[in-house]
């Protein structure tokens, strides 16, 4: 059972960083766009702390069309059967 959840939040991670690099600005308000965060090659360690530090790491990242796939290397998803689902 344990691994078969491992799997399910194994692929909602992966369909989260897919649909990452889907959407697009289209950000007409004249502004001169900000300065663009340096690129992540990696998954930061402190995003496996824990659920919410995970999330909240998936969130901020950009949406980008150009930018290289991060690399997960050793990284594994933390897991938490106790706290209720969130949105992402």
């Amino acid at each position: 059972m344990l691994r078969k959840r491992q799997i399910i939040f194994a692929a909602i991670v992966v369909s989260t960083i897919g649909a990452a690099g889907c959407g697009s600005s289209n950000d007409d308000s004249g502004s001169p766009p900000g300065p663009a965060p340096s690129p992540a090659s990696e998954i930061p360690p402190s995003a496996g702390v824990s659920v919410a530090a995970f999330i909240s790491f998936l969130q901020s990242l950009a949406s980008s069309e150009t930018a290289e796939p991060l690399t997960l290397g050793t990284f594994a998803p933390p897991s938490d059967d106790v706290t209720e689902p969130q949105a992402l």
